[in-house]
């Protein structure tokens, strides 16, 4: 299992506790293109915590204008932050 995602950014997650193990396996190669533009973005940053608003847009296909209005009006309801300025910013959810 894990083998299949050694060439892939991110890997499965494992949370071990007394009673339970918890396996979260990460989608790969999924088309937000085909989701609503907001469920789109917050989806991908779920799956992609940290991400810049280059790698949303690329992945997305979204114009960038449409991209940081639509992030500043999550990070002002509270659905998304970010950190850093410029190209270095990054957002995630909360």
């Amino acid at each position: 299992m894990i083998d299949s995602y050694k060439y892939d950014k991110i890997n499965p997650s494992f949370n071990i506790q007394k009673h339970q193990i918890r396996i979260i396996l990460p989608v790969t190669n999924f088309d937000y293109t085909r989701l609503e533009k907001k469920e789109a973005i917050i989806s991908y940053l779920h799956a992609y915590p940290k991400s810049s608003r280059q790698s949303i847009e690329d992945v997305i296909k979204k114009e960038k204008s449409t991209l940081i209005r639509r992030l500043n009006e999550f990070d002002e309801q509270g659905i998304v932050s970010k950190n850093g300025n410029g190209p270095s910013t990054i957002y995630f959810c909360k």
